[in-house]
């Protein structure tokens, strides 16, 4: 596969696009895409969302393997859905799911959206909706109609994108998902193999990505949608423990407060045994992120950013305590 060296996937698209529609080969396209599920499953799992998948952003390598580059808007703690659609994509958000077009809460599954555009425009050379304004461009998003994609490629392909660009949120797969399709499944196996023989790729890579494709293939099929529809409270959810509140009113002073998760409300108390904390329902809460140690001084700090745009940061006992923190409140707003 011909990859310019320090080039982006945006280029060779465009490049061919303009050399009479070369198209890719369909095992060259499966490649490309399934690296891309392989690094948004490594970010999803550590609780993140990228948030700005584009070709312009997937750096190729000569030695076929890709770079999913800047996570600036992923370690951005305190964005709103109104700044994402204003900011990202310089101005004209061709990737951006509908559910954020809605100003709905988004989930993991925004990220596989806007890989699917990607899949989308590594097969076909063109994007799947365009339009002069962003009105427009909203209204064609929303309306999930987009030229068919070319004949030339299975329909194992063609349907894999179908299901990708799925309108509602509650129907597309997670990544984890994807990756019991069994055509995408086939995809990863020859993807392995090719990955051992490839005597280019450096040992450790090489190595950590044979061990990543051999945890999934031996995995089992396990539903993303735990927490329900995506955006609906889930009552069930419950969690506890101390935490450290940062001030308010741009302090940095550190208190230890009780925080609490049950029955769709999030309750915050000087202790255990304080019967009057003050309450915050779910409904307000528009999602929870680490805080880069750089920006917060402190490790294992974490953001709960509101609807109305309000942040507190909460500082957990461990990595693995903030992570539980993080989850649970996903699970209760919905969004795991």
């Amino acid at each position: 596969m011909e990859f310019a060296d320090s080039g982006d996937l945006d280029r060779q698209i465009k490049a061919r696009a303009q050399d009479n529609f070369r198209y890719f080969q369909e095992h060259e396209a499966l490649f490309l895409f399934l690296q891309l599920c392989l690094a948004l499953d490594h970010i999803h799992s550590h609780k993140m969302l990228h948030r700005d998948i584009k070709g312009a952003n997937v750096l190729l390598t000569s030695t076929g393997l890709i770079k999913l580059g800047d996570f600036g808007f992923s370690h951005q703690y305190d964005d709103t859905v109104s700044g994402v659609v204003a900011n990202t994509f310089c101005g004209t958000p061709y990737y951006l799911a509908p559910e954020i077009w809605n100003n709905q809460r988004y989930s993991k599954k925004a990220d596989v959206w806007s890989l699917g555009i990607l899949l989308y425009e590594i097969v076909t050379l063109k994007r799947p909706f365009t339009a002069t304004s962003m009105k427009g461009l909203m209204a064609k998003v929303l309306s999930g109609e987009y030229a068919p994609i070319p004949e030339k490629f299975s329909i194992q392909l063609r349907e894999l994108v179908r299901v990708i660009l799925a309108i509602d949120a509650n129907e597309r797969p997670g990544i984890r998902e994807l990756f019991q399709i069994a055509y995408v499944k086939e995809g990863l196996k020859v993807f392995r193999q090719t990955v051992k023989k490839n005597t280019r790729i450096a040992e450790d890579v090489k190595e950590a990505l044979i061990s990543h494709v051999s945890e999934i293939l031996s995995s089992e099929s396990v539903p993303e949608s735990r927490s329900g529809l995506v955006g609906q409270i889930n009552l069930d959810v419950t969690f506890k423990g101390y935490v450290k509140k940062l001030g308010s009113g741009g302090g940095r002073s550190w208190k230890e407060r009780y925080l609490q998760i049950a029955r769709g409300v999030l309750i915050l108390s000087d202790s255990e045994t304080d019967q009057e904390g003050k309450a915050l329902s779910l409904e307000q809460v528009q999602s929870a992120c680490p805080v880069p140690f750089c920006t917060a001084k402190r490790e294992f700090v974490f953001a709960l950013n509101t609807i109305g745009g309000k942040s507190m940061w909460f500082q957990a006992e461990s990595h693995k305590n903030m992570e539980m923190w993080i989850d649970a409140i996903h699970r209760g707003i919905g969004v795991s």
